[in-house]
Parts: structure tokens; sequence; C-alpha cells
């Protein structure tokens, strides 16, 4: 027996198709920030370094623009959660970068998973995107200073910017 009448799943349905476009245009629109970004590091403005750079420009477009491609193709059911967490990830590889601050933009598939109207998935598409923050953050916290001086070890000051940034997620 289904959860909702027919009627609401229709609904449910049509607004998930909806949503979808909206999410597809967000992120083409996010495409022209991947753009900016590796201009700026090309300029010098950013320190990303070639190969990141290369990551940056191909991942970037790839995650931002395949939305509107895709989704001609695949069922709207599978597009939420493909655009949901190839953003999730690709935030939180962008976030691993030391040259890179990264803090509200963790809170944007989230944000966009709400627009779904659907508790599973504002809390799968949250869990995926906390994980990706934590292992960003962990990853990050191998390369900051208080490291490489000794002053923390790479556990102690990832639990002290996880415990920070856990605090900013839940609010």
């Amino acid at each position: 027996m289904d959860k909702y009448p027919k009627s609401v799943s229709k609904i449910f349905e049509r607004n998930t198709r909806q949503i979808n476009r909206i999410v597809a245009n967000i992120m083409a629109i996010c495409s022209v920030v991947i753009l900016l970004m590796t201009f700026l590091s090309v300029t010098g403005f950013f320190e990303f370094g070639t190969s990141y750079t290369y990551f940056v420009i191909i991942v970037g477009l790839l995650v931002s623009l395949s939305p509107k491609i895709l989704s001609r193709f695949l069922s709207d059911n599978i597009m939420k959660y493909y655009m949901l967490i190839s953003a999730s990830v690709f935030i939180g590889v962008m976030g691993a970068n030391e040259h890179i601050g990264i803090y509200i933009t963790y809170a944007l598939v989230p944000i966009m998973s709400c627009l779904y109207f659907k508790e599973s998935i504002v809390l799968s598409a949250s869990a995926i995107s906390y994980m990706a923050m934590l292992v960003s953050v962990y990853v990050k916290a191998a390369g900051l200073p208080e490291v490489l001086y000794g002053v923390y070890t790479r556990n102690h000051l990832f639990l002290f910017y996880a415990a920070g940034f856990t605090f900013e997620y839940m609010l």
C-alpha cells in the first residue's frame, strides 16, 4: 500500500520534475563561478596550481552542466539524487583544497534538498553532505600551519574544526 494517495503522489512527481529543472538551472548558473575561479587561478589571483585548476574546470563544468543534459535521458527520481550527490561531493573536494575557504557552501545541498518537500531526501542529502564536509575538513587539516609546525596533530586539529563546522552545520 502506498504511503500517499495517488493524487498526492502525482503532486510529488510534478513537484520533483519542476524542482529538478530549478536545481539543474541553479547548477548551470554555478558554471559561471567555476569559469571565474579557473580564470582567477590562471591569472594568479588564486593559487590552485595547474593540476587542481584543470580539475576545477573539468569536473566543475561536468557537475554543473551535466544535469541539463542528463535530465533528458534519466528519470526525475534518479536526477534528483544525481544532482544532490554530485554537488555534495564536488563541494567537499573543493573544500579540501587549502587555498579555498568553503564554509556556508557546505549547506547548499541540504538547502536545495528542502525544495523537494520530502523529509527522507532532506535527511539523506544532509547526511551525505555532512560526510563530504567531514572528509574535506580531515584532508584539509593535514596542510594547515598548526599541523605542519607541530602545534597540533592532524587529528586534534580535525576534531577542533569538525566540532566547529558541526555546530555551524546544525544551525
